[in-house]
């Protein structure tokens, strides 16, 4: 659920397509320009389950891995979705209460791929109600 609800989050503010230039669960062979999002860890939750579920709050964090066949293109790509994942308030996504969405570091280079596509990365940490 977690990928789904940033994807949708991601297509609602940043003008992507689910399926088409973001995916899930790492990069597609095509296009060449793409977002993909990992559930990548994260922390452990704060809180107490005991009778109410909803005092406790999931920290899990996400790799985005933004590539293009430029670094320019893979840096501007990044720095794009890092605007819109930098620090996101508290929201509703999907029926589940997120009350923050932060990114760790700024994007950083990581690696050209078989095809000499440059990759760019960050992580965010997502701190959200127990779904």
């Amino acid at each position: 659920m977690l990928l789904e609800e940033l994807s949708d989050y991601l297509s609602s503010q940043g003008g992507f397509t689910d399926g088409t230039d973001l995916f899930r669960h790492g990069l597609q062979p095509a296009p060449a320009r793409q977002v993909a999002l990992n559930q990548s860890g994260g922390l452990r939750g704060q809180g107490n389950l005991g009778n109410d579920a909803t005092a406790y709050v999931e920290q899990p964090t996400v790799q985005v891995l933004c590539r293009d066949n430029t670094a320019t293109g893979a840096a501007d790509l990044a720095n794009d979705v890092f605007q819109l994942l930098i620090d996101v308030p508290a929201r509703d996504l999907g029926g589940v209460r997120y009350y923050g969405i932060h990114a760790q570091q700024s994007p950083q280079f990581m690696q050209r791929d078989e095809q000499r596509r440059e990759i760019f990365v960050f992580n965010v940490l997502i701190r959200k109600a127990l779904s």
